[in-house]
Order: structure tokens, then sequence, then C-alpha cells
């Protein structure tokens, strides 16, 4: 599976733009501030109908226009489907082959990962970053967890209304059968929370390439904020020991402080945590075999190789790393670079497209 073209209007400085991309490896290269990022940007948007930049994709329709589209060509196998979303202020329709299709549907077309500065999150922020990560990778392989943490968090909010009301007014302002009815519901949902994160970050790990970039070995580990034991059958046990446990404490603090909600996934580097102890460079170099990882497991759930964009590819990363990343990213899918470095996608001309941007306008280098 590849795109084999893009065309672009209105999103954000890019007027008008159209390119015809390589089945491998493609680089979007110029200076600070020309809309290098805006064309990644773009082909996660076809992919997605979501941006990696900002909760608010109508902030991507150019200054002063009220609409932006973006079209592309996807090969995949002997067919080929024309992709289409059209963004307004306030709508997002997809088109496959010309015909508006369910947001639902469309998410199957063009399976797309992405790889930004502001993913170091995942490294540097605190465990809502990191539980975010993994849902988004359960996400590319089972959709339909989404619809567990929808109702996970739907249940959360109304036991944590019945917390608020006791710990403004008193325990006795809420009728105790109701939170515990909130809480069997809460249980069931976690345990699947729980079980589908468990085997996910098992994938992770079976398809985690240590020694790619550092030798020191990379460590990370799900750790549940109910119990150690992994095993789903005995979770709901452990859950309400737990909520037993801290009952006082979720009545004084107004929220629920057990649950899949307050899970963490804990990296380490040599045994010392990343967060901590990693360098600039360590970090990102994790983040981005963690993202090879994901790439791997949808691969293997699918036999299919989705897209995989690098934002700023030569932040925090020296020659080697990035020649190494190109060589293991290959073997993964289509891959889309953006660069600031002139020199950087010259060593790659003989098997990639580059693309010089200027004003948000692409111009294909030729030898």
């Amino acid at each position: 599976m590849h795109l084999q073209s893009l065309a672009i209007t209105d999103f954000r400085n890019i007027a008008s733009g159209q390119c015809s991309l390589h089945s491998r490896l493609n680089f979007f290269y110029g200076s600070n501030a020309a809309g290098k990022t805006n064309w990644l940007e773009a082909i996660y948007f076809l992919g997605t109908t979501r941006s990696f930049r900002t909760a608010h994709p109508a902030e991507a329709i150019a200054y002063d226009h009220t609409q932006a589209v973006v079209r592309g060509t996807l090969a995949r196998g002997e067919s080929r489907r024309e992709l289409a979303v059209n963004l307004g202020v306030r709508s997002r329709t997809a088109y496959v082959n010309a015909k508006r299709e369910p947001n639902r549907d469309y998410l199957a077309n063009m399976p797309v990962f992405a790889c930004t500065m502001a993913d170091l999150s995942v490294i540097r922020g605190g465990p809502e970053f990191r539980r975010k990560y993994l849902d988004e990778g359960l996400l590319s392989v089972d959709p339909g967890y989404g619809d567990t943490l929808v109702d996970y968090d739907r249940t959360l909010r109304q036991k944590n209304r019945l917390l608020r009301k006791a710990s403004r007014k008193g325990i006795g302002a809420i009728d105790m059968k109701e939170l515990e009815v909130w809480e069997d519901r809460l249980i069931d949902l976690a345990r699947g929370v729980h079980l589908k994160r468990n085997l996910y970050v098992g994938e992770l790990q079976r398809h985690f390439q240590q020694g790619l970039f550092d030798q020191e070995v990379i460590d990370f580990q799900y750790v549940s904020s109910v119990t150690a034991d992994s095993r789903s059958d005995m979770y709901p046990a452990r859950f309400r020991e737990r909520i037993r446990a801290r009952r006082e404490a979720e009545f004084a603090l107004g929220y629920a402080v057990v649950g899949p909600h307050r899970d963490e996934l804990n990296l380490k580097l040599g045994g010392r945590d990343l967060k901590r102890f990693g360098s600039s460079g360590q970090e990102r170099s994790a983040l981005l075999v963690l993202d090879l990882a994901r790439l791997a497991v949808y691969n293997a759930r699918f036999d299919e190789k989705p897209l995989f964009l690098v934002d700023d590819v030569d932040a925090e990363l020296d020659g080697r790393r990035i020649e190494t990343l190109v060589a293991q990213a290959h073997g993964h899918g289509q891959l889309f670079f953006s660069t600031s470095k002139f020199d950087l996608p010259l060593a790659y001309s003989s098997d990639a497209a580059l693309f010089l941007i200027e004003n948000g306008s692409p111009t294909l280098h030729s030898l």
C-alpha cells in the first residue's frame, strides 16, 4: 500500500499544491516556517480526518477561507482508491472514489502513524500521555476498543459526580447504592481496558528492536493502579479491594483514584528512568523504536504496511541514527520525512522523492 499522489487546497499555508510521491521514501525540506510540516499534517489528515497538531482541525483551514480539501490516490495491491476529505469550519466529510463514506468506515482505507516533536511528551510528560499513546496504538488495530474507552470514561464521570458531591456535602448526601451500581459497571469496563492494554504491550515487546540506536536496553512495562497480576479473572476482585482501601481518600478528594485512568507505562533505559536520566537523543530514539514496534504490530495483525510520518527527522538525531531509522523503517511501509537541513535529503536522492517547500508550494528536486 502506498499513497501515489497528493493534492491540497487551502490547508494552512498551502493555497494549492500537488505532488506525485515515491512509493518508499519522501522528503519535504526547506527553511523554517516554509510549510514542510503542513504537508505531513495533510497526509495524516487524509488518512485519519484528524490533525496531529491540534484537537481542532478547523484551525488548519487557510486564513480567510471557510474550507480546505485534501485529496490523494492510494494504491493497495492492484486497486486504486481516490480519497478526499473536505474540512469545513464545523464539519469534516470523507469520500472514497467520489462517494461519501461514514467516518468509521473511511478510517480503514489508509492507516497512518506519525512521530512529531510534540510526541516526546510520551517520554517527558505525565502518565496520561503514555496512556493515550497506548490507546491510540490499540485503536489502530482494534477500532472497537474505542467503544470500551468511551463507556469507561462516561461511567467514570458518573462515579466522580457522586464523589464530588460527597466531598462537598458529606457522604450522607449521596445514594451509596447508586455509587455501587456505577462502580460495578466501572469494574466490568476496566477489566476490558486492562486486558487489552496488557496484551498490546506484550505485542509491542515482541516486536521491539533492542539496540537499534543505542546499546543500552530499553525496558517498558504496563503498571496497573489496581493489581500487579495481569490475569483478567483476578482483576474484578482486586479492583473491589482497592476501592475499599481507597474509599475515604476518594470521598475526600472528590474523584476516583483507582482504575485504568491512573495506570502507567514505565519506560527505562539501562535500568534507569528514561524520563529522568535519558538524553534528548535517547528520548527521541526510544520514541521512534516504540513507533516502529507499533508499525510492526499493525503489519503482523493485518499483513499490511501503514504510512509513517516523521516530522523534523533531524531533530535530536545524528546522521548515524537517521541512517538506521531509514534502513529499518523502509521495511515497515511508505515513509515521509520533513527536515530543515537541505543537505540531508540529498544523501537519499537515488531512491526517494525530494520536495523543496517554499511558501507552502512543493518543487520536486531533480538530479
